[in-house]
């Protein structure tokens, strides 16, 4: 059983029937958390924390702040793969503490500024306002879009995703247990990571560990949403 209240352009309950959603609505669900300038949608079911701000035309990617407050990405919890995004070290400086019970403000390259942010078994992944896409943790899977040259194969700071998404401008990403999806402002949807089960989309069982576009039958429909669950995914279009 669920809940949702339709809010209105002001972000104010409207008392009524909730039509479909378009990329330009003006009006939300507050379930799909589209309020006018900040909104926040908690999914624990596909373990995903979604935070994305609207300012003006959302079509199209936010290259500033002006007028309005500076999101910040910020983190707590078990931090063993290096999910947290900060290097955790114990009292005396021994890499010891991997829990931390306070959060912790996540740092980016170019004072980047996050406007979604997912996390996955134990990894995360954030897209900024200008649409890049950085990932830490765990990626032994190929889930954090780059090819890892430690051991461990843990990467605990923020790191840019590149590859096909280069000269991409990334609207929303999603994170499974071992994979990721991403929604660029040009509706296509890009996958990488563990694919043990076909939940990369691309036809075949093979891990991917850079980003892949999407390629499906059925018509070249612009994709809208995207989801992802613990060993599979899903989007619309």
């Amino acid at each position: 059983m669920s809940a949702v209240l339709w809010l209105d352009k002001h972000g104010q309950p409207a008392g009524r029937p909730a039509p479909p959603l378009t990329p330009h609505s003006t009006d939300a669900y507050l379930s799909l958390a589209r309020p006018p300038d900040l909104s926040l949608r908690i999914r624990c079911a596909c373990r995903e924390l979604l935070c994305h701000g609207l300012r003006g035309d959302d079509s199209k990617p936010v290259t500033g702040s002006k007028g309005g407050s500076t999101l910040e990405a910020i983190a707590w919890g078990g931090g063993y793969h290096g999910q947290l995004g900060v290097r955790l070290k114990g009292d005396k400086g021994e890499a010891s503490k991997k829990t931390i019970n306070t959060s912790v403000k996540i740092t980016f390259p170019d004072d980047e500024e996050p406007r979604h942010v997912a996390c996955g078994g134990s990894f995360s992944a954030v897209v900024t306002s200008s649409g890049k896409v950085y990932t830490w943790g765990m990626g032994k899977e190929g889930q954090l879009g780059y090819k890892l040259t430690v051991v461990s194969g843990q990467q605990p700071e923020p790191l840019q995703v590149t590859g096909e998404l280069s000269s991409v401008q990334v609207m929303a990403i999603a994170c499974g247990r071992e994979h990721t999806l991403v929604l660029s402002f040009g509706g296509d949807v890009y996958s990488w990571g563990s694919n043990k089960y076909g939940q990369l989309g691309h036809g075949d069982h093979h891990n991917q560990p850079e980003p892949r576009k999407l390629e499906l039958e059925g018509g070249s429909k612009s994709f809208t949403h995207i989801a992802t669950g613990d060993q599979h995914s899903a989007a619309l279009r």
